[in-house]
């Protein structure tokens, strides 16, 4: 499945939080802002590959940032 990049996410028309634990669905909630699409890949479509950023990598791994 394949979403360009910025586009307005409509793959669920809910947002729901899990216990991890149980499994118990705990909240449904329809959101009140805009979600929008980023980084969906699908094989045979073409994405732009490039250099990140360090620091980016770290704040996604949830480590350091000076």
């Amino acid at each position: 499945m394949f979403y360009e990049d910025l586009t307005e996410y409509d793959y669920l028309d809910e947002d729901a939080f899990t216990d991890r634990e149980s499994g118990f669905y705990a909240l449904w909630y329809r959101p009140a802002y805009t979600r929008l699409n980023i980084g969906w890949l699908e094989a045979g479509k073409p994405y732009s590959p490039g250099t990140v950023p360090t620091v980016f990598v770290e704040k996604l791994k949830g480590g350091p940032v000076d």
